[in-house]
């Protein structure tokens, strides 16, 4: 039998071949592993040998072919990819030599250990394969070169263009950059830092960037970059000397980043002059505001349309024993005393429509019960949102000393019935009523029989006592609507609403009976007893004021007393 061919060898054992081939292939690239498509390529490199061994060619043809000038065929095609594939598995041009070294020997071993006949028989075939094999390598390593060389000049653009977009954007920063090495030193920068120092590069290059900075922040910032080296990131506010606008306040941010493994820090800042003197002004009002509401003389307190708290001073806080989370967003309403939260209501409503509200309101307190407050509120705008600011004075303790004094101006001292003046102007108002509405209403004048006997007899102040318990009879005997004034003297006066002659009548004369059985106690065991005179007048329709009702009620305790004391008359209606 004859030895195949080595082109029929080759077709015949080709998965043979490439398994010895990749063994082999392995053992001598030992740094690299194989790509996984790397067996297809080298298989169809295979395939094109072979039929590129069985081509007939004619000298012309061969001749360009050494020459590099025929057209292109598979085996090429399949050898630019296997090149490209290497390439990109990181496979150097000696270690691409050496796998198609392993490859020309796996397929002669193998075809002389197939037949030991087999090189002598087709010696033709074995110098087709020789020459197959030279020029896929050849292809193989120039697209390689090829490939290499368009790398670097890829290389070399992206670079360019990294530089150029790195330079854009430094340029373009809104402030200050740079970036220093680990021994502080500029290595780079922007025109805004340039500008902001008033140096020239020749100078900036190579100075310490501490030197920049205002000489009492130099160790925060040294302290601050020392940071951004080992950690990775600072952020720090210093002041900068600068050539035109004097100091100026910095805030820098910094971070640490390796260039060929060498450490720097670049950073970025912006002038917070500006900004920084406008928060200390804010800070400067929102202190005097805030100052101006605490010296508020009672509560202070900002709402919204809804009623809700929004800003309110530590008075109210007091005052409620509400926290600030407890008080925000609450509703104001809730701290006004139940029955006064419609009048608190309307309060606001006014507010809100004209501007401006005043009510006299009693506000909740935590320790003393209801309070009442002098309220006044403000509308006043943000934009289109409403809001109304308002404040609160305690009058509580105003409005008990104001009673006090309206009390001692409307009451007699002594006897705690109310003086002439008051008594008059009350005795009006009704004899007004009861005229408006039709209703009768009955006046007394009542005077205590021989009181200046008493007086001479047991003293002032005994007589004092006598009168302060003739008026404790005279309450016990009449209506809590009753009222009883001291008109002068031992004389007082009686007016009785919704009474007429006969019902006042017999008032009367139960107080007179009571009077005259009462014993008073006065001092050493004594006691006083006393007697009143009463006239009755009973109002008509002359009767305008009751000036008119005293002068006939008068006349009939004149004619008590001078027929004969301790009895009641009642004067005749006009």
């Amino acid at each position: 039998m004859s030895a195949p061919t080595l082109s029929h060898f080759i077709s015949n054992n080709a998965e043979p071949i490439l398994d010895a081939w990749e063994k082999y292939a392995q053992e001598i690239i030992a740094d690299h592993s194989i790509p996984a498509d790397a067996r297809d390529h080298a298989k169809g490199m295979l395939l094109a040998i072979i039929a590129d061994m069985r081509q007939g060619q004619t000298p012309q043809e061969q001749s360009d072919k050494s020459r590099g000038l025929a057209p292109q065929d598979e085996s090429v095609s399949q050898a630019e990819m296997h090149g490209a594939e290497r390439q990109v598995a990181g496979f150097s041009m000696p270690e691409t030599v050496s796998e198609f070294r392993a490859l020309r020997a796996t397929v002669l071993r193998l075809w002389h250990e197939s037949s030991a006949t087999a090189v002598q028989s087709d010696v033709d075939g074995l110098i087709r394969f020789n020459e197959a094999v030279d020029k896929v390598l050849a292809e193989s390593v120039v697209r390689y070169a090829t490939d290499q060389e368009g790398i670097a000049h890829r290389l070399e653009e992206d670079l360019r263009r990294a530089t150029t977009i790195s330079d854009t954007i430094i340029e373009s920063a809104p402030g200050g950059f740079f970036m220093i090495d680990e021994e502080s030193r500029l290595v780079r920068w922007n025109r805004h830092f340039r500008k902001e120092t008033g140096l020239p590069d020749e100078q900036l290059r190579g100075t310490s960037i501490l030197d920049t900075f205002h000489e009492q922040d130099r160790p925060l910032a040294a302290a601050k970059l020392l940071i951004a080296f080992a950690t990775g990131y600072t952020s720090m506010e210093v002041r900068v000397p600068t050539v035109t606008q004097g100091i100026r306040l910095y805030h820098k941010t910094a971070r640490r980043l390796e260039i060929d493994g060498v450490p720097y820090v670049a950073s970025f800042g912006l002038d917070v002059t500006e900004r920084k003197q406008a928060e200390e002004a804010l800070k400067n009002e929102k202190e005097f505001f805030d100052a101006m509401i605490e010296s508020t003389p009672g509560a202070f307190y900002v709402i919204d349309a809804e009623g809700n708290y929004r800003r309110w001073n530590n008075y109210l806080n007091r005052l409620t024993g509400l926290s600030d989370r407890e008080l925000q967003n609450r509703t104001w309403l809730l701290s006004i005393q139940e029955e006064d939260r419609s009048r608190a209501a309307a309060t606001m409503k006014d507010a809100i429509e004209t501007g401006y509200a005043q009510a006299e309101l009693q506000m909740l307190t935590h320790d003393r019960g209801a309070r009442h407050f002098f309220m006044s509120v403000r509308r006043f705008m943000v934009g289109d949102t409403t809001y109304l600011v308002g404040a609160g004075v305690d009058t509580t303790d105003r409005r008990a000393k104001m009673e006090v004094l309206e009390h001692q101006a409307h009451t007699d001292p002594l006897t705690q019935v109310a003086n002439r003046g008051r008594f008059v102007e009350v005795a009006n108002q009704e004899l007004a009523r009861c005229r408006r509405y039709g209703h009768p209403l009955s006046l007394w004048m009542l005077d205590v029989d021989h009181f200046k006997g008493v007086n001479d007899t047991y003293g002032h102040h005994a007589g004092d006592v006598a009168l302060q318990s003739l008026m404790a009879t005279s309450r016990e005997a009449l209506r809590d609507w009753d009222i009883l004034g001291r008109m002068g003297g031992e004389e007082f006066a009686v007016l009785l609403p919704e009474t007429d002659s006969m019902q006042a009548l017999d008032v009367a004369e139960r107080l007179r009976s009571a009077v005259a059985t009462t014993a008073i106690p006065v001092e050493d065991g004594k006691v006083v007893h006393l007697t009143i005179s009463t006239g009755i007048a009973t109002a008509s329709d002359s009767d305008i004021t009751v000036d008119t009702l005293l002068e006939r009620a008068d006349k009939a305790l004149y004619e008590a007393k001078r027929s004969g004391r301790d009895r009641v008359c009642v004067a005749e209606s006009p």
